[in-house]
C-alpha cells in the first residue's frame, strides 16, 4: 500500500512537471529561427528531475543522479553541440518520459522496489525503459539530431555515469551505446513503434 501511495504522489508531481517540460520543449517551436531554444528548458527539466530524487527508492537513486548529471553537463556546454536547440528540445521530452512514469515504467518501478533487485539490475531495467521507450518518443518529436550531437550526448552520458562509479561507467560505455544505437537507427528509418 505504501508503494502505491508513493506512485500516485509521484504521478501527481510528475504530471505537473511534465506539463512544464512539454511547454518548455514544444511551446517555442515556431520561434526557432529567432532563438536557439527555450532559455528555461534546461532549468525547468533540472527542477522537475530534482523533485524526483527524494521519491526514488535506493535502487533507483543512482539512475536519477546520473540523469541529473547528464542534464547538467549537457546544458552547461550547449556550445559543443552542432544544434543546441535539438538538445534543449530533446532533453525535456526524454527526461519527461521518465518523470511521467507512463509506458513500461510502472512495471520497472515495481521490480526496482522488489527485494530481489539491487541498484545495478534496477539500473539496467531503467536504462532499457528510458532509452527504448522515452528516447524513441522524444526523438519522434525533436528529430534524430546530427551524428556529432548524438556522439556528444554519448560522451556526456559516459562522464555522468563515471561520477557514480566504475561499474556505472562501464555500463555507460558498453550497454548504453548499444541501446542508443538501436533507437538512433529506428529514428533515422522513421520506425516509431516501441520494440
Amino acid at each position: 500500500m505504501q508503494y502505491r501511495s508513493e506512485v500516485r504522489g509521484l504521478r501527481t508531481t510528475a504530471g505537473l512537471g511534465l506539463t512544464v517540460l512539454a511547454a518548455a520543449a514544444l511551446g517555442w517551436s515556431g520561434a526557432q529561427a529567432v532563438s536557439p531554444g527555450p532559455p528555461d528548458a534546461c532549468a525547468a527539466t533540472r527542477t522537475a528531475l530534482a523533485a524526483r530524487l527524494p521519491l526514488a527508492t535506493p535502487n533507483e537513486e543512482p539512475f536519477v543522479r546520473i540523469q541529473e548529471r547528464v542534464l547538467a553537463l549537457g546544458c552547461t556546454d550547449l556550445a559543443a553541440f552542432d544544434d543546441p536547440a535539438w538538445f534543449t528540445r530533446t532533453v525535456p521530452l526524454f527526461i519527461g518520459g521518465f518523470l511521467a512514469q507512463g509506458g513500461g515504467w510502472p512495471v520497472v518501478a515495481a521490480g526496482c522496489a522488489g527485494p530481489l533487485m539491487g541498484p545495478l539490475t534496477c539500473g539496467v531495467a531503467m536504462v532499457d525503459e528510458h532509452i527504448r521507450g522515452d528516447l524513441l518518443a522524444a526523438l519522434r518529436v525533436a528529430g534524430c539530431g546530427t551524428d556529432h550531437d548524438w556522439a556528444r550526448v554519448g560522451t556526456v552520458i559516459e562522464r555522468a555515469a563515471a561520477e557514480e562509479g566504475p561499474v556505472w561507467a562501464w555500463g555507460a560505455a558498453v550497454l548504453v551505446p548499444v541501446r542508443r544505437l538501436e533507437v538512433r537507427l529506428r529514428c533515422l528509418r522513421g520506425e516509431w513503434s516501441a520494440p
